[in-house]
């Protein structure tokens, strides 16, 4: 999903597009070109992590996947855990 701002009306258009496609200009819906922003990445990083208090010896935990079917398993919120 890439962000174009149109030249005439400065309307921000969303456009999902192939990373080989992403600098063509995009049709703003006032018909004029949207050329491509600089927008902010959003990256979520996960360290593994050791929880002492859910069961009788520490369980680690070393993707999120996996904490989050621990929790859906025994009908926990991950929140709550950590």
């Amino acid at each position: 999903m890439y962000q174009y701002r149109c030249n005439s009306c400065s309307q921000v258009v969303e456009q999902l597009r192939r990373v080989d496609e992403r600098s063509a200009p995009a049709t703003c819906e006032c018909g004029g070109v949207a050329t491509k922003m600089v927008s902010p990445v959003t990256m979520k990083v996960w360290q593994p992590i050791t929880l002492e208090h859910i069961a009788d010896e520490p369980m680690t935990f070393t993707k999120e996947g996996d904490l989050r079917k621990y929790c859906n398993d025994n009908n926990l919120e991950s929140g709550a855990l950590l």
